[in-house]
């Protein structure tokens, strides 16, 4: 007698089961899957901290964030993801690198050309190949991405230390005059070109060249441990940027214009949304793409990795109250924090 085989409703039944456990266990995997890579993105910026703190351990100050020769001052000689070289066992591509000239130039091009995979998170799109840039003349060229900017300060835009809110004007010179408002997006840039008082700098920022005369007021430095008076555990100096649109406005590890590798703290969570294109819609005519090209926003779902001064990583969410986020991206504006957190 033969055995009984499966009937046609049998068998669609036990495929239907199994369509559901998978559908079931997927989620969990692509979970699992971003879980790991956003540990992975957590130890690059701790590999970064500890090159950090070798630097300033070698040469008593931490690294310039870009180094400006010129009143243009972009492309910047030198930025800090390749001063970091060194110390994160990159020394023969470091010395490859020529300070004294241009970067669009070989063999300064040949360097950024280099994938730096401590430079790039898993999470991030793209990572693998190299892109153009947004350069336009001064830099028509195509190099290697990374995942992290330099956290150069707080700000509210390329130009403005002026909001209006309600009607009214405010002139922030301090963080703390920021008024309640139910969303920070509500404020409306005023661009009055005048810069931001030096007390709202971050760790690694622009150093502008010393003989011009624009740049009297900003008589900035490269920064030491006693300059964080607002405490290293209390200062976020890396932040993850990443753009699923624009790429020309993504991280670069060692592009010298001003927003390929520095970010700002902004009165507005738009410059949280990894889409640049989003972020722009988000503020309307007022940005003219000056504040989303120096965002801080990554892949991961609900925020952001964030590297201290004191070298710990903390992710930040993307609801994080946007004073908040300014106070934490100064080393000297005065204000009183909980701490980094979560």
């Amino acid at each position: 007698m033969k055995g009984r085989g499966f009937t046609l409703v049998e068998l669609l039944v036990v495929i239907a089961i199994i369509g559901v456990l998978v559908g079931l266990l997927l989620p969990a995997v692509q979970a699992a899957r971003e879980a790991a890579r956003r540990m992975q993105c957590s130890n690059n910026l701790k590999q970064i901290g500890l090159a950090l703190h070798n630097y300033e351990s070698t040469f008593k100050m931490f690294c310039p964030g870009q180094v400006h020769t010129t009143s243009g001052g972009e492309p910047a000689s030198t930025v800090w993801g390749i001063s970091l070289l060194p110390f994160l066992e990159g020394a023969n591509l470091g010395n490859q690198y020529n300070h004294s000239l241009p970067q669009q130039v070989q063999p300064n091009l040949q360097v950024l050309r280099t994938i730096v995979n401590t430079y790039i998170c898993p999470s991030d799109l793209n990572t693998g190949t190299l892109q153009q840039v947004w350069g336009g003349t001064v830099f028509p060229n195509s190099i290697a991405p990374s995942s992290y900017k330099a956290l150069a300060g707080a700000s509210y835009s390329g130009f403005s230390t002026a909001l209006s809110y309600d009607g009214q004007y405010f002139d922030l010179t301090a963080i703390g005059n920021l008024p309640a408002g139910p969303d920070q997006s509500v404020f409306t840039p005023v661009f009055v070109r005048q810069n931001p008082p030096n007390s709202w700098r971050g760790l690694l920022h622009v150093i502008p060249p010393w003989n011009l005369p624009q740049f009297n007021l900003r008589t900035l430095g490269c920064e030491r441990i006693s300059n964080v008076t607002d405490g290293t555990s209390n200062t976020y100096c890396i932040t993850e940027y990443h753009t699923k649109t624009n790429p020309i406005f993504r991280a670069y590890w060692g592009y010298g214009r001003n927003q390929g590798s520095m970010a700002h703290a902004f009165p507005t969570q738009a410059t949280r949304i990894p889409d640049y294109d989003a972020c722009v819609r988000a503020l309307g005519n007022g940005d003219l793409g000056l504040i989303c090209r120096r965002g801080f926003a990554s892949l991961h779902t609900g925020g952001a990795n964030a590297l201290g001064v004191d070298g710990s990583v903390h992710f930040a969410s993307s609801s994080l109250d946007s004073r908040i986020l300014m106070a934490l991206s100064t080393i000297a504006g005065g204000e009183v924090t909980q701490g980094l957190g979560e």
